[in-house]
């Protein structure tokens, strides 16, 4: 695709660029200059008011990957520096560079850091105003006592912000007839639209079947007087299996109690990617992991998969998010109490769930164990990953949404071959007013008791029968080998 973007000084001026993430719930938009130093190339994101909600600090990932897809030369890494100003006593930096740690390498943003399907965690350094302006080649403008407004970036530009939308216009990536969609690359308002190209539509996704990351591997516990683990062996080659802590500090087997519980939970989130349900775990722990011999044992592939095949004969409809908070915190409103009822009622139509505060359930003197947080978080991002459907409970008077659903809207946006649907029991008619656009399915929940989940319910079956029958017509035109 064609992007546009400031290669050399003689492009200047420079770009400046109002970001709106439309997507957002919080409704961020951010202003975004572009500078180009022998070269190099520096992005400052600054938010456009206070008024506007979470700042680009808090949302550094996405700003960063819309900054990657239209901003920046394709495989160019760039500086990216958060600016967000503050009263001169407060001693708070104006601006933070924004980095991106992967595979435990700290790297800047580029589109290799966004391309693969593992997790970017953002890092932020302090900057003062002298560097930036090094890395810059030039006077920096600041506002110490206030935000960006769009007024003053086209002001001290002499020329009109150019809107992100315009320039995805510009570069084909949305319908010209009615603007953004969920993805840019086709029309998510008006299903007759004219355009062959924009003839997509959200959908259910093929029910998922787990990771098993080898047919011939096997899971070994090691167990010495000092200390034990399970590692994956296949071909010679050993891995340790990352342990969450959610039970016990270190694995055991060969008895029933919290070391064995520790074990059965990280085998199983191993083996299918993610956080398994507890139920699943406490059956896996029961009749597999304290049957295990204490000193060491041997788990093959084939053995694992032979029992989880039994053991999850009920849940063969697909898997369904249902993205509520982990946290049961008071701001969060009542997404608690929607999403387990939600949950709930899919468990007994035949669905598998996951749910982060049902699976990801920690002890309370795990709270701040940020590594397991951290943990938690790349199991809810799998989860999303191989999903057949996701379904956001949305109260519309809680404080703040909570980072599962928000991580959840997010992801929902940006993958529009995904079905999504909001489940809402308290909300504002302007919090869901753009759900159409971007292909998104809405149902009430009334107070969030399981009786009251039907709708959610039914339009999952609806979801799930749509692609059974799609799935048939497709086996029958052309059989599969």
């Amino acid at each position: 695709m064609r992007r546009r973007y400031v290669s050399s000084d003689a492009d200047l001026p420079d770009h400046d660029l109002v970001l709106e993430l439309s997507g957002s719930l919080s409704g961020l938009r951010c202003h975004v200059r572009h500078y180009v130093n022998q070269g190099s190339h520096l992005v400052i994101v600054g938010q456009l008011s206070d008024a506007d909600g979470v700042s680009p600090i808090a949302c550094a990932v996405p700003v960063a990957r819309e900054v990657v897809e239209v901003v920046i030369p394709p495989g160019r890494e760039f500086a990216m520096v958060a600016y967000a100003p503050q009263h001169p006593l407060s001693g708070e930096p104006h601006f933070r560079e924004v980095t991106f740690e992967l595979d435990g390498h700290v790297e800047r943003p580029s589109s290799a850091v966004f391309a693969g399907p593992k997790v970017a965690l953002p890092c932020f350094r302090d900057l003062d105003l002298a560097s930036v302006e090094s890395m810059a080649g030039r006077p920096v403008l600041t506002f110490p006592y206030g935000f960006y407004t769009r007024a003053v970036a086209e002001a001290t530009n002499g020329q009109p912000a150019r809107r992100l939308l315009e320039l995805l216009i510009e570069a084909g990536l949305v319908c010209a007839a009615h603007g953004p969609s969920n993805a840019g690359e086709y029309c998510g308002v008006d299903p007759r639209c004219d355009e062959v190209r924009n003839q997509r539509a959200r959908t259910w996704r093929a029910p998922y079947e787990p990771r098993r990351r080898a047919t011939n591997g096997a899971y070994v516990g090691i167990s010495t007087n000092h200390w034990s683990r399970v590692e994956f062996k296949e071909e010679g080659i050993r891995r340790e299996v990352p342990i969450f802590g959610k039970a016990a500090s270190e694995m055991t087997w060969g008895y029933g109690g919290a070391g064995p519980s520790e074990t059965a939970t990280s085998i199983l989130a191993d083996y299918v990617g993610f956080l398994p349900p507890p139920e699943l775990c406490g059956r896996f722990k029961r009749e597999v992991v304290a049957q295990l011999p204490r000193e060491a044992f041997t788990l093959p592939v084939e053995a694992l998969t032979a029992w989880f095949d039994e053991a999850h004969l009920v849940q063969r409809r697909g898997l369904v998010v249902v993205a509520g908070p982990s946290s049961t915190n008071w701001p969060a409103g009542s997404s608690n109490s929607i999403s387990g009822a939600v949950a709930r009622g899919l468990q007994d139509a035949g669905f598998d769930v996951y749910e982060p505060a049902c699976n990801a359930e920690a002890p309370h003197w795990t709270r701040n164990d940020y590594r397991l947080h951290g943990m938690l978080h790349a199991s809810l991002l799998s989860a999303l990953d191989r999903c057949s459907m996701l379904v956001i409970p949305h109260d519309g008077g809680a404080i703040t949404p909570g980072i599962e659903p928000a991580t959840a809207m997010w992801y929902g946006l940006e993958h529009p071959d995904l079905a999504c649907l909001i489940a809402y029991g308290h909300a504002q008619v302007n919090d869901l007013a753009d759900h159409e656009r971007f292909g998104i399915d809405i149902a009430a929940v009334n107070d969030a008791r399981p009786a009251n989940v039907s709708a959610v319910v039914a339009a999952v079956d609806r979801a799930c029968a749509a692609y059974e029958r799609l799935d048939t017509v497709e086996d029958v035109a052309s059989p599969r080998p």
